[in-house]
């Protein structure tokens, strides 16, 4: 393929594409000759006018790209995106690419931030260059104070929020557009598309929009992400979508039926309604598990349900789960719901996480007990994260650290989070961006232990090191 790689010419300011470039691509990843001629055809028999006075006028004939908002534009251009992934692997196994030396002033390095990088002007006297300048080697933490010399308060809770590695290592460049860093041909469709979405709704921003139109990309993604039986997302997805069959929404079809709700008689029967504002759904809240009761003061929404978890779940994510998986059949392989000593000559550590509304700063929690269910230490630890997960592994390797601080070598660790059980267990999941450094940590600190377990034991007896994580909310540094 050292054809098609020496004709890579990538120009991301104007999207260009070679056209030879295409063409050699498209045959050398195996595509029929026929095929490979239609495609081209279809990409180079465009030619553009002008426009001048009201006037249509001219005949370009364009020599190179492809087109924008062509429906086949974003698969031609991933396509010919596996070369320069080829050529990145090649010269990553010949020794060429090395760690990377992270630019504090231009380069995107804070995942929270919108543009990934600091707005913060470079003062004048900064001698500082590299994100490494920032990062205390010693204890393998930021420099708080000289962050908050440099940077605006938004910018440094999102820095103290990226997880450093107790290990030193080299920086890696990462993917920004999929959840585990990493690149794939569907992660970057998913991103020229989400591109061309929002191109179209501000050229349509005049227009009649739909009210589904106006829902967040977080709700769908959320939506999809529930763990629940198939048929009941495509329920929530419907409802969103107004394509259940209520009276209103078969009224507006021209179908002779009364919209009014027939249970409460004055009002509309939509979705909302039906599921929310009813007094029969008002009352299936009232007995929920989730403890949800829909707002009166404001006529409540699907939506703004759904949107609503981004506070509960980072409250309680393991609840809103546990109530939404309750339409399945029941776990089989259910924690136990009473605490057990751990063997002789092993000290068993249980710890928690937790992140408050407003996401500015989380609290870990470590309670340390022997044999004979006596607490040998216990620890509450204030400290920025982005996400529940994130925060649990955070937990669990501030307990691994403490047990080796403590010279333990036989230890058994417990988590209220089956997810973080699962990716410390075991090493296929796919880990986010975020937690991805406190995982590799995990598996190393494990390493130093003669005996080491990881157990996922339910909520409901973990309390100690919950209250000693939501303690920590109110505390500047550690405290034992």
């Amino acid at each position: 393929m050292r054809k098609a790689y020496d004709r890579l010419e990538w120009n991301f300011v104007e999207d260009r594409l070679e056209w030879n470039f295409v063409e050699d691509m498209l045959l050398k990843l195996g595509f029929d000759r026929l095929w490979v001629d239609r495609v081209m055809s279809c990409i180079k028999t465009v030619t553009y006018n002008l426009l001048i006075n009201g006037c249509i006028t001219g005949n370009i004939i364009p020599t190179r790209g492809i087109r924008q908002r062509d429906p086949i534009s974003p698969a031609i251009f991933i396509l010919c995106s596996q070369a320069l992934t080829a050529v990145i692997k090649r010269a990553k196994a010949a020794g060429n690419l090395h760690g990377v030396r992270v630019d504090i002033w231009k380069d995107n390095w804070i995942p929270s931030l919108p543009n990934y990088k600091v707005q913060s002007q470079r003062p004048v006297d900064c001698g500082l260059t590299f994100v490494t300048d920032l990062i205390d080697p010693t204890s393998r933490t930021w420099k708080t104070s000289l962050l908050q010399r440099l940077f605006q308060l938004a910018e440094v809770n999102a820095i103290l929020k990226i997880s450093l590695s107790f290990f030193a290592e080299e920086d890696i460049q990462v993917w920004g557009a999929s959840k585990d860093g990493r690149f794939f041909m569907k992660s970057a469709y998913w991103l020229l598309a989400k591109k061309e979405e929002e191109d179209q709704r501000s050229r349509a921003a005049t227009s009649k929009v739909r009210n589904w139109e106006m829902i967040p990309e977080m709700v769908w993604r959320r939506i999809w992400k529930i763990d629940t039986l198939p048929k009941i997302k495509a329920f929530i997805w419907r409802t969103c979508n107004e394509g259940l069959p209520t009276g209103s929404g078969l009224h507006a079809r021209h179908i002779p039926i009364d919209p009014v709700c027939p249970r409460r008689g004055f009002e509309k029967e939509i979705g909302d309604h039906l599921l929310l504002d009813c007094p029969c759904a008002r009352a299936v809240w009232h007995g929920s598990s989730l403890h949800y009761s829909p707002p009166t003061d404001v006529t409540p929404t699907i939506v703004g349900w759904l949107g609503s978890w981004d506070v509960v779940f980072r409250h309680d994510k393991r609840l809103v789960h546990e109530a939404l998986s309750k339409s399945q059949v029941a776990d089989r392989d259910s924690p136990p719901h009473v605490w057990t000593v751990p063997p002789t000559s092993i000290t068993k550590i249980n710890c928690d996480a937790t992140l408050p509304q407003d996401n500015a700063k989380g609290g870990l929690g470590l309670v340390l007990r022997d044999h004979a269910g006596n607490q040998r230490k216990f620890v509450s630890i204030p400290m920025c994260f982005n996400s529940a997960l994130q925060g649990e592994l955070l937990a669990v390797c501030a307990a691994l650290r403490l047990a080796l601080e403590l010279g333990l070598t036989q230890v058994q660790v417990e988590s209220d989070c089956r997810e973080v059980v699962n990716y410390i267990l075991d090493h296929s999941y796919t880990t986010p961006i975020d937690s991805a450094v406190v995982l590799g940590d995990i598996w190393k600190l494990s390493a130093s232990f003669s005996s080491i377990s990881f157990h996922y034991i339910s909520r409901a007896i973990n309390g100690v090191a919950d209250a000693l994580a939501k303690k920590a909310l109110s505390l500047v540094c550690l405290t034992d």
